[in-house]
């Protein structure tokens, strides 16, 4: 079962839930971040409403976020925490807390990071509100406006009726709703290139604004338009992107189905990448631009732009024809990478007809017009900004910036790593559900995570499959060799050895009260002696029908449990987590510790608000992942591999990479690459068994 994301039910309650995460912040985040228990986090409602200031109907509001959040699993509830009333903490900032933890990989278990700052800002895009036939009309009056003549009627206005109506049976038909900043990029966009407007456009908006639609339309337009006037030496439209996956999306998802269905013919949408060449570049070449008058959109990326530069066939028969050129992410374009990018730009704009227009499309950055103009060498008083106003904005979720500062018990790398672990086991219910077919798995949440240079993404994936158990190694120990076992019986010694046993390292705090009653024995290596005192008398009377301790199920639906006061002694060994599924009497093992005051003296315990792992930061409390469920990998050598089924993969991506063939978006054509393509960077070897 797929995991749903996190939704809000209208614009208000998600502007409620920013005001939450606000106060939640304040008692989460901060310095001495390993030093917030539970208790130091909970919060009643009614100390929700006096903080925010709630009337009414505000707290009606609320209330109806709250039911929201608990059917979503995104809500902890312990009933009758204060004075009889539900202590409450939300998914987002329990997992900001175990962030602020972040206990050490092996084997001390301390926390390794001193501080958090948890920042909560709305995520705006504009308000969709526009029909396909208002959109036309509005648009017809403000090209007429514009060009100071008559527009309907003609084969421009024809254009933009048979796109929009195309470009809105893509999206949803009759059912499709535009942007006022979409309807104002268009008529910029078509007044610029027709000579009545600006040298061009930056479209400056947040993820899932539009913006694609937004530049797309006034080329599909333009091409459009000499279709019908039957021009037979027709101009051309070049989209560039940053990197290839980008492209490759963009051009099957969003620029050939709106140009088939706004009337372009299929031989004049191309993409210039090599991939989509058949054979070779050179003869791909000479078939796509040396027969007729060549394609009139094309996509391609900025590097493939600078090969394709130095090709004289490019650069006579489709660089010289150039109307518009479109750059998306350009916020993307900084640094020495940058400057070199500026210097591509400028000398494609001295190949091009002076009345070339073009546009920039960004992510929210400081003085956008200057940065699009320092790329292409133009003034910015030459250069429209078109972002959403206020007015237009509305809230369409949450967006939250976590910061996090090692202590330097650990370092930078390694907090990186086991925050990256956490983040996602934490985040996670279905990572030991791994649907067995390829469309399911696709449908699968990603995490995205960036770095600026090569070595840091090889290191990062590296230590981050060594944390998930994910790879294999050999330290030249005996016994110590892990490679992924061979049987799904995980009881059979002969296939799972106690090295292929030791579970993912986020996996350690998922259960973990009541694996550690169900465990006990292991040999110390070195003194001998039960590694792991038996605490079996704490789940008596708490079993499930297999006579299994079931304290921490309980836990999770809610059920608060007291399970009275233990000695310092007992603490002590509770503070030792089970890295190993099955935990084995006859093993050896050094326990894998939590250093945290609550295991340092006595206590009362229970589950919940009484959970001592839950009060340590050391409980992955929303994740339902079974941590001893087995699933297939692979194979290698023709041999069939298992592992842990809650485990997370990874896979890394750089610019230059190819990206999958049957990709189905962005996200999935990053974790889809292969892992050798970064051979040279240090750290990244070996081979993923790929599900």
């Amino acid at each position: 079962m797929v995991q749903i994301p996190l939704r809000y039910e209208s614009e208000e309650s998600a502007n409620l839930a920013v005001r939450l995460y606000r106060f939640e912040s304040s008692r989460v985040a901060g310095p001495g971040s390993s030093r917030r228990g539970i208790n130091d986090v909970l919060w009643t409602r009614q100390e929700a409403v006096d903080s925010l200031g709630l009337g009414e109907e505000g707290a009606e509001l609320f209330d109806s976020l709250l039911g929201s959040l608990r059917e979503q699993r995104q809500l902890m509830v312990v009933p009758g925490w204060k004075d009889g009333d539900d202590g409450l903490i939300t998914r987002t900032a329990e997992t900001v807390r175990l962030l602020g933890h972040s206990y050490e990989y092996w084997q001390r278990g301390r926390p390794g990071i001193d501080a958090t700052r948890w920042e909560v800002v709305p995520k705006y895009i504009p308000r969709r509100f526009i029909t396909p036939d208002d959109f036309v009309n509005q648009l017809l009056d403000g090209l007429e406006e514009g060009l100071s003549t008559t527009v309907r009627g003609t084969s421009l206005g024809q254009s933009c009726e048979e796109v929009v109506s195309g470009v809105s049976s893509v999206i949803a038909g009759a059912d499709t709703k535009f942007s006022q900043f979409q309807l104002d990029a268009a008529i910029g966009g078509l007044l610029d290139a027709l000579g009545s407007g600006k040298r061009g456009s930056i479209l400056v908006a947040g993820v899932g604004s539009g913006k694609t639609l937004a530049f797309m339309l006034p080329p599909l337009i333009l091409a459009r338009k000499e279709i019908l006037d039957g021009t037979p030496d027709y101009k051309a439209h070049l989209f560039l992107y940053p990197r290839t996956a980008l492209a490759i999306d963009q051009f099957s998802k969003a620029l050939r189905p709106m140009a088939l269905a706004s009337g372009i013919p299929l031989e004049q949408i191309h993409s210039e990448m090599s991939r989509d060449y058949e054979g070779s570049v050179r003869r791909g070449i000479k078939r796509a631009h040396a027969r007729g008058a060549g394609p009139r959109l094309v996509i391609c990326t900025l590097e493939t732009l600078k090969n394709r530069l130095a090709h004289p066939l490019i650069v006579k028969r489709l660089l010289r024809r150039i109307q518009t050129v479109t750059i998306d992410e350009v916020h993307l374009v900084s640094g020495v990478q940058g400057a070199q990018v500026a210097m591509l730009l400028r000398r494609l704009r001295q190949i091009t007809p002076n009345e070339s227009t073009w546009v920039g499309a960004s992510a929210t950055i400081a003085k956008p017009e200057e940065h699009l103009g320092r790329l292409i060498g133009e003034g910015s008083v030459n250069l429209r900004l078109v972002m959403p106003t206020d007015d237009d904005r509305v809230t369409d979720g949450v967006v939250h910036h976590c910061f996090i500062r090692p202590n330097g018990i650990i370092s930078t790398a390694g907090a990186m790593v086991n925050a990256t672990s956490i983040l996602l086991h934490s985040r996670r219910d279905d990572l030991s559900d791994r649907p067995i077919r390829r469309k399911q798995r696709k449908a699968n949440p990603k995490t995205i995570a960036f770095a600026d240079n090569l070595e840091l993404l090889g290191r990062w994936n590296d230590d981050f499959r060594e944390n998930e158990r994910t790879d294999e190694f050999d330290n030249g120990r005996r016994g110590s060799r892990r490679v992924h076992p061979s049987g799904d019986d995980i009881n059979d010694e002969n296939v799972w050895n106690r090295q292929q046993r030791e579970i993912p390292y986020a996996l350690r705090f998922q259960n973990p009260l009541q694996r550690r009653i169900c465990s006990k024995g292991g040999v110390l290596p070195d003194e001998g002696g039960d590694a792991l005192q038996n605490l079996s008398k704490l789940g008596e009377n708490h079993q499930d029908e297999q006579g299994v301790c079931n304290l921490c199920d309980r836990c999770k639906s809610g059920e608060r449990v007291v399970l009275g006061e233990q000695t310092e002694e007992t603490m002590r060994e509770l503070g030792k987590l089970v890295h190993r599924a099955p935990h084995k009497e006859d093993d050896a093992f050094v326990p894998f510790m939590i250093e945290h005051p609550i295991f340092t003296k006595g206590a009362e315990i229970g589950t919940l608000d009484l959970c001592p792992y839950l009060e340590a930061g050391a409980c992955t409390w929303f994740s339902q992942s079974d941590v001893e469920k087995i699933d297939t990998i692979g194979n290698s050598g023709g041999a069939q591999r298992y592992d842990f089924a809650a485990r997370a993969t990874s896979k890394i991506k750089s610019s230059k990479s190819d990206s999958d063939d049957e990709a189905e978006d962005l996200s999935d054509a990053v974790f889809e690459a292969s892992y050798e393509e970064l051979h040279s960077v240090r750290g990244a070897v070996g081979n993923d068994f790929v599900d």
